[in-house]
């Protein structure tokens, strides 16, 4: 599908959107840009969810509002949030498929499940945010779409998951889909896509050819200045201990044993990471810090007061801020 961006204007208050862009049949195009740029706001318009003030979206030379409702099945998404109940099975968004889109290749996507480790019966809350990822990926290639809009589908993903994330999106180019990945990942861009376009404020800075152009004159143009990628990092100076975990154990739902034993110190000016592979408890840790899981056995001490049972609420008070990895 050749898609063609023509001088749409969309106004949101003081923020205003004025993009014109050329998207050719079996090309990855990055869109990058800082929060604001109008990357959201221009995958809308191109999906429908949103009207432009001014200009037309034509692909294949027809102007997209004027397509009939098969004709719209040609353009697949990956949004960060599906929309899809919590409640909902692998089944039940499969059946709701079905009903929608006359084109859902039903037993593909349950090969497709099945080969992915994606059970059938399992509901969409209980998915990590991986899995939930690669659900959404694998019902935009289920159905007939020729243009696939992909909104920063590896934000939470460990590398492997976006290994293989990025591995798809380059098979799907190469069996001739038209690919729009909005990102803030350049190092993602430079790997899979053929251009990129560059938005902030509004404004299309520049169309680049990823091939020729290097991450630092991306960046350089995505936020308007010459960044320095250099990291210069004086050894810490940590204070006292604010954190102290002693020998933690805390189970999930089904009763399995996520974290084991963990003792850890933080101290007043410095930052601890917790690394390893997903699924090997680190989620488990800082859930259990911020009061979402219960702990089975051990303690946390904030400044010293033991925060262990805790409601959420005190914990907050008592100065604990958290952001999950799922951003939704």
């Amino acid at each position: 599908m050749n898609l063609d961006v023509n001088h749409i204007k969309k106004q949101y208050r003081e923020f205003q959107l004025d993009c014109s862009i050329q998207i050719p049949e079996g090309r990855i195009i990055g869109f990058v840009g800082p929060n604001g740029a109008g990357k959201s706001t221009t995958m809308k318009a191109i999906l429908g969810l949103c009207s432009p003030d001014e200009g037309q979206i034509l692909a294949d030379g027809r102007v997209i509002e004027e397509w009939s409702k098969k004709e719209r099945e040609k353009i697949g998404v990956v949004l960060a949030d599906s929309g899809f109940s919590g409640y909902y099975t692998v089944s039940d968004v499969c059946r709701i498929m079905k009903k929608f889109y006359s084109s859902f290749h039903e037993e593909e996507f349950r090969k497709q499940c099945k080969h992915f480790q994606l059970p059938m019966q399992k509901q969409i809350k209980e998915f990590s945010t991986g899995m939930r990822a690669k659900l959404y990926l694998l019902l935009s290639m289920s159905y007939d779409a020729e243009l696939l809009v992909l909104d920063e589908p590896t934000a939470v993903l460990t590398p492997q998951e976006i290994d293989f994330l990025l591995d798809i999106i380059k098979s799907l180019r190469d069996d001739g889909k038209t690919i729009i990945l909005i990102t803030h990942k350049l190092e993602e861009i430079k790997r899979i896509a053929d251009r990129c376009a560059i938005l902030n404020r509004g404004r299309l800075m520049d169309v680049m050819d990823v091939a020729t152009t290097s991450t630092k004159v991306m960046a350089n143009k995505m936020v308007g200045r010459e960044v320095n990628f250099e990291t210069e990092k004086e050894p810490a100076k940590p204070g006292k201990t604010i954190l102290s975990i002693e020998k933690l154990n805390v189970y999930n739902k089904q009763d399995f044993q996520v974290v084991k034993d963990v003792s850890l110190e933080v101290h007043s000016g410095e930052i601890v990471a917790i690394a390893g592979v997903a699924g090997n408890g680190q989620v488990e840790i800082a859930d259990a810090i911020a009061g979402l899981v219960p702990v089975r056995s051990g303690k946390i001490l904030l400044n010293g007061r033991d925060i262990t049972n805790l409601s959420i609420r005190e914990r907050t008070t008592e100065g604990i801020s958290y952001i999950p990895e799922d951003r939704q």
